[in-house]
């Protein structure tokens, strides 16, 4: 019987050490994600810091946006990039938008204009529009690069669109077809933590002129 006992014992200490492991693992994730994820604590939301007077969009302007770093961010772009389509589509009665980010954006664009809008994505993860032998797979999509879009416009790429956005620097390839009409710039910041708000919106110039 003594046997029996020291073996229950010791098989519920293993378990205790077992699930002390897990616990202090699961705390440890925990807290990473509350340092270096995209979310925000309640006790540490995002505070904008840029030069310019940026407003989050008031149709997405929910809390849970504003928790997370990317869907802030986007909020910051959307208050403006909405305001130019609905002055393009008042010339077009559809417009293409190309994107490498087929994230938030994206969704509320088509969400506020539906068909009007008709999305190309740069990497082929929720359009298929590219057919160009050497697109690369990657865990991303299909690899597109837009000085690789403007050389196979109209081949295997389909023609360049009315309008493109994407994040950080304003490609060099697309300085003589398009026009810069928005961006933003600053950054989200929450204790130890900041992310970029760098996003650019370019209109073509024949679109532009109009």
């Amino acid at each position: 019987m003594l046997l029996i006992l020291l073996l229950a014992g010791i098989g519920r200490s293993k378990k205790l050490l077992v699930g002390g492991a897990v616990t202090v693992a699961m705390l440890t994730m925990s807290w990473e994600q509350v340092r270096e994820g995209t979310g925000s604590p309640i006790y540490d939301r995002y505070s904008v810091e840029s030069e310019q007077a940026l407003a989050r969009w008031s149709e997405g302007d929910v809390r849970f946006n504003r928790w997370n770093y990317v869907h802030h961010r986007d909020l910051l772009f959307l208050n403006e990039t909405v305001e130019i389509i609905e002055d393009l589509l008042e010339v077009r009665d559809v417009i293409t938008v190309g994107s490498g980010q087929a994230g938030m954006v994206i969704y509320y664009l088509k969400g506020q204009f539906g068909d009007r809008v008709r999305f190309i994505d740069r990497w082929s993860l929720s359009t298929d529009d590219f057919s160009c032998g050497d697109m690369v797979p990657t865990v991303f999509g299909k690899t597109m690069d837009v000085e690789r879009w403007v050389e196979t416009a109209g081949e295997c790429s389909p023609p360049l669109p009315d309008v493109m956005f994407d994040l950080r620097l304003f490609p060099p390839a697309l300085e003589n077809d398009y026009q810069v009409v928005a961006k933003t710039s600053g950054r989200l910041v929450r204790g130890t933590w900041n992310g970029t708000l760098n996003q650019w919106l370019a209109v073509r110039n024949d679109l532009v002129e109009k």
